[in-house]
Parts: C-alpha cells; sequence; structure tokens
C-alpha cells in the first residue's frame, strides 16, 4: 500500500534495521533488526520508534519485541 510505504522508507533509513515491512489488514509494522557477529541485536528503542512513526503521521498503539525469527504461539504479534 501507498500509506504504509512511507512509514516502510522511514525505517529503512535507519542503519539498525535490515528490513520493514507493513501489513495493512493487521495494521502491524515489522522491523527487523542488524546483528552483530557476536549475536548483539541493534534496537531501536521504543521511545525513538514512537518518535518516527508519529513524525510519519501515525499512531503506535502498542510494540512488541519478538526474540525469535518465527513467531511461536507464546509470542504471537
Amino acid at each position: 500500500s501507498i500509506c504504509g510505504y512511507g512509514l516502510v522508507k522511514v525505517f529503512r533509513k535507519d542503519i539498525a534495521v535490515i528490513n520493514a515491512t507493513v501489513d495493512i489488514q493487521k495494521n502491524l509494522l515489522l522491523l527487523d533488526f542488524l546483528e552483530s557477529e557476536d549475536g548483539v541485536v541493534h534496537y531501536i528503542k521504543n521511545n525513538r520508534i514512537i518518535k518516527m512513526v508519529t513524525a510519519a503521521g501515525y499512531e503506535v498503539e502498542s510494540i512488541k519485541r519478538l526474540d525469535n525469527k518465527k513467531p511461536s504461539r507464546y509470542n504471537k504479534p
């Protein structure tokens, strides 16, 4: 969707974000963060995510961080 693309574009400019996608049906922004060879994940802090989203004209309802690549029944978004 065109509306979600602006948000994706904002996050893809961030050095810590390796991928950003939007699920319009579920109103989700999915971010994959850069991980160093030693296993350190370069997350963006919640307050910065909120600022980036609101600056793009959207609202943040909640933030959920998933450690696993694939959601399980315990950490579904």
